[in-house]
């Protein structure tokens, strides 16, 4: 095979990925986000205008807090009340406890975003990764089992990987290690090479290895699964 049919097969597969991936993600957007923490919800005996008339209530009453309160968790600022999720015996009143419920739902659902983008991240750099030294294997007895290795395996065939493209999918390799085994070297390297995609916390804070607190290490506005997607397909242009 060909590295330009390599190339074609391999953006085909990145592109059925990209699109699941995307179907997956949008489950889980404010709009849904906010619905799913609810604690209340309307009742099947109200009518449309009814409905509607609560559901702004709600909005009114929730969206300001859920404002507040998202970007806090999204820096690792905030985390969840364990005893929110407790059965109690005692009695409680529901407007005051209402609040910590939702919160400790919007919590969840967050934590949930947070990890199945990394964890979808990750797909896209080891399956691409595999796929390309499976093939430079099964080609071109290439014998070596790294991504960065293949880039200088290319170079000798006269096929030259645009630094930034390089750099991009060291920068996700970091990242991954991190998700898989937590503070580190690929950490370190992150935040003197690459700080600003970490969370405020994570980047203003040292972290050691026997810090456990994996939760919203990295901010999904400075990293994402169209980044990756795009920085994939741009390597594998090369490859034409």
């Amino acid at each position: 095979m060909s590295y330009t049919n390599f190339s074609k097969n391999c953006k085909e597969m990145m592109y059925i990925l990209k699109k699941e991936s995307d179907r997956i993600i949008k489950s889980f957007n404010k709009t849904r986000i906010f619905y799913k923490s609810l604690p209340v919800k309307t009742s099947k005996k109200c009518n449309t205008k009814q409905k509607g008339e609560i559901n702004n209530f709600l909005k009114s009453l929730f969206y300001p807090i859920f404002d507040v309160i998202t970007p806090l968790i999204q820096d690792g600022l905030l985390i969840s009340k364990q005893d929110v999720w407790h059965d109690r015996d005692d009695d409680w009143n529901f407007v005051n406890n209402i609040h910590d419920i939702a919160l400790g739902r919007l919590y969840t659902f967050l934590y949930l975003k947070y990890n199945l983008n990394l964890s979808l991240i990750m797909q896209f750099y080891l399956l691409f990764e595999q796929n390309l030294i499976n093939y430079l294997h099964e080609e071109k007895k290439f014998s070596k089992n790294s991504l960065f290795d293949v880039c200088a395996f290319l170079e000798k065939e006269d096929i030259i990987i645009d630094s930034k493209i390089k750099d991009k999918l060291y920068m996700y390799k970091c990242v991954i290690n991190v998700y898989k085994h937590g503070y580190g070297e690929s950490y370190n390297i992150i935040r003197n090479k690459y700080p600003y995609i970490l969370t405020n916390q994570n980047e203003t804070n040292n972290k050691t290895t026997d810090d456990k607190n994996f939760a919203f290490v990295f901010n999904l506005d400075k990293i994402s699964i169209k980044e990756i997607y795009d920085t994939i397909i741009s390597f594998l242009k090369c490859l034409d």
